[in-house]
């Protein structure tokens, strides 16, 4: 009985942080710098979609999920703003350098540059 509560307890335990990126949990992400693209969720106020630049590989029609960031549960991360998802990363060691901003019509699309502590 024991053996049997052991296994899924353990298998849980493993996915418990999974957030990824394209597949790749943020704890084992080989990449100093990361570039968090924020964008304004629709017409709400509260909401930021954050889009995560490390330099991978990005497909034409799959451009958006593979920056995208996953919870444990597979649904796609969003932030109250980009303090928040500054503070999320905070977290898993990176740190801020630096921001930008660019408007596109309309739209402000906001980009941080995170690096990751030694």
């Amino acid at each position: 009985m024991i053996k049997k509560l052991m296994i899924p307890v353990f298998f849980l335990a493993q996915f418990a942080n999974a957030q990824t990126i394209d597949g790749i949990s943020l704890d084992s992400l080989d990449a100093k710098y990361i570039s968090l693209i924020g964008i304004q969720k629709g017409l709400s106020f509260n909401e930021i979609k954050v889009n995560v630049d490390y330099g991978q590989k990005r497909e034409f029609l799959n451009e958006k999920i593979s920056m995208r960031l996953f919870d444990e549960t597979g649904n796609i991360v969003v932030f109250n703003s980009m303090i928040g998802a500054l503070n999320y990363f905070e977290k898993y060691g990176y740190q801020f350098v630096d921001s930008y901003l660019i408007n596109t019509m309309g739209q402000n699309v906001y980009h941080w540059i995170l690096m990751k502590s030694d």
